[in-house]
């Protein structure tokens, strides 16, 4: 019985309730068959399911890696416009009498700000240049019972919340104190800063191939879009949950729950991240539609869907499949994984180093490659290590700078070509390293200093070994069926059960070919796996080419008469 469940089934192959129990026979092997078949789809199921659940933390935690480097390009921006009026304020401790030459020079160095004012130490506005029109003395204005002033004069800076102008663009207003010499506060400076130059740096920021990062402040008013017509029309997204959680101070939103999820302005469900910038009380928002975001959970689970109606079929080699796909998807959740690592850390070593070979930098990463730290060799070259009487603890360094220590003149020609090898070190373990070497060249063409970008490729070498044993695993398993088919075929054909009329000896000679096709097919990934080894011989040899092209024309004959082409 179990041989025929694994035999071709006959062309008028019915799946019904009376076909199954003449397989399986008694009512109890049936129930057991049936709860066997049950049981590999609930795996099935709850295999694809933790796929899924990998494949969204993945892409959670690439969306907040993105928020953390717009959040920094962010701060950044807002530091430097900070820091450019700390300078003017203390241009005006040195010369007081001229603010508003002062603010000339700050405007025009800072295009970003509207307008500029000096507040004296009571509260009183001084003087006033904006980018546009004059100031008369009836505008100044008293700012001495405001926050801004009161916040500016007893901290490092003073950043007030979002306004938004007639034609809808959002503005901030910035001061800090302004002290003379002595250190005595003499006033504020505030300057008046257009947000707009945050838009392009949105639309620097890449989320997939459609997604989008946007900023929004402690309302849900989005100030900052790749596309400026959200925020000149007043969008407010304070509705989605996520923004709400930011708003409420959540420093970081992963996007997996489902209430995080919505439905853009375009009208496309989107996953989205978010994360808090504190110092500002901003948002910012990584949303990308869901279709790529999570297009490997839709295969995962069409793949599971077709595994499930496969394994009615072939209970018992998916059962062996099962496992050999529960290995793969660890080994590929680890790969995930470890592409997330690389993505939030660098994790290749880094060295940069003089003329004279003195380590100039060196990261953790290379630290924990080499195998030493760098108070260990502060003040030292890699060719005095090199040759130091414990110089078995820096092999690993000596390796990396065999080319440099070997000739002195390396480091001279390093600018003509970047310079790549592979090294094998052995301490604080054995590992496999490709080195590359690449000159660090100031805005003047000069070269400084090298740089050793170092990366661990022991994982490469093991994955390619992995690949071809997987290939070859695969092939003859897939190989063994295939030839029992053909045999069983070639039997049928040769009449050793009983004659066959022309129709059906035509029909079966039809199957045994397309059999054969497979089992070169299987073949052919064999000769991959001994091609990538080095061990494949080409044999060359006559064959007849008119079979050849009669094969091909037989294969398509039936859609080239649907076609009317001969």
């Amino acid at each position: 019985r179990w041989a025929a469940i694994f035999s071709p089934p006959p062309l008028c192959f019915r799946m019904d309730l009376m076909f199954l129990r003449r397989i399986f026979g008694s009512t109890p092997r049936f129930i057991a068959a049936a709860a066997a078949v049950l049981l590999i789809i609930g795996g099935s199921a709850a295999f694809v399911y933790g796929v899924v659940q990998t494949i969204e933390r993945d892409v959670s935690v690439l969306h907040l890696e993105i928020a953390r480097r717009a959040e920094a390009v962010i701060t950044d921006s807002i530091a430097g416009n900070i820091l450019g009026l700390v300078r003017a304020g203390r241009d005006i401790a040195r010369s007081p009498n001229d603010p508003k030459e002062i603010f000339s020079i700050f405007l025009k160095d800072h295009p970003a700000f509207w307008r500029a004012s000096f507040i004296d130490a009571e509260g009183k506005e001084i003087a006033q240049l904006r980018r546009i029109g004059i100031v008369s003395p009836d505008e100044l204005i008293d700012y001495s019972a405001t926050e801004l002033f009161r916040e500016a004069l007893t901290r490092e800076y003073y950043a007030g919340p979002i306004f938004f102008s007639d034609a809808g663009e959002p503005f901030i207003y910035l001061a800090v104190p302004v002290r003379s010499v002595r250190g005595d506060t003499i006033g504020v400076v505030m300057g008046e800063l257009n947000l707009r130059f945050l838009w392009n740096l949105m639309g620097q920021i890449r989320v997939g191939e459609r997604g989008r990062a946007y900023v929004v402040d402690g309302s849900g008013n989005v100030i900052a879009d790749p596309d400026p017509s959200k925020v000149l029309r007043g969008e407010n997204v304070f509705s989605r949950s996520i923004v709400r959680r930011i708003a409420r101070g959540e420093r970081e939103v992963s996007g997996l729950s489902s209430e995080d999820r919505y439905v853009n302005s375009e009208g496309i469900p989107v996953f989205a991240a978010g994360r808090l910038i504190p110092s500002l009380g901003w948002g910012i928002i990584t949303e990308e539609p869901v279709s790529d975001a999570l297009a490997a959970v839709y295969r995962t689970l069409a793949a599971g869907a077709a595994f499930s109606v496969a394994s009615i079929f072939f209970l018992s080699i998916i059962l062996i499949g099962l496992r050999r796909l529960e290995r793969l998807n660890k080994f590929l959740d680890a790969e995930r994984r470890h592409t997330a690592t690389l993505i939030s850390s660098l994790t290749d070593g880094i060295i940069e180093y003089s003329p004279a070979l003195e380590i100039l930098l060196i990261n953790p990463a290379a630290e924990r490659l080499l195998g030493f730290a760098r108070e260990e060799i502060r003040r030292k070259t890699a060719r005095e290590l090199a040759a130091d009487v414990q110089g078995e603890r820096f092999k690993p360094l000596a390796a990396v700078f065999a080319p440099e220590i070997a000739d002195s003149n390396a480091f001279l020609r390093a600018h003509d070509a970047l310079n790549r090898a592979e090294v094998s070190i052995f301490t604080p373990r054995e590992r496999i390293v490709r080195v590359l070497t690449i000159p660090i060249v100031d805005s003047e063409g000069a070269i400084g200093s090298n740089m050793k970008i170092i990366h661990d490729v022991t994982r490469e070498k093991l994955i390619e070994r992995l690949k071809s044993e997987f290939i070859t695993v695969v092939a003859h398993q897939l190989r063994t069926p295939l030839s029992a088919v053909k045999w069983t075929l070639r039997m049928t054909l040769d009449g050793d059960f009983g004659a066959l009329n022309p129709e059906q000896a035509d029909f079966l000679k039809k199957g045994y070919a397309t059999n054969e096709r497979m089992i070169h097919l299987v073949n052919d990934l064999l000769d991959i796996t001994r091609l990538e080894e080095g061990r494949y011989l080409y044999h060359p040899a006559f064959s007849q080419f008119e079979e050849l092209v009669q094969d091909v024309v037989l294969s398509y004959k039936v859609q080239a008469q649907q076609r009317n082409i001969v």
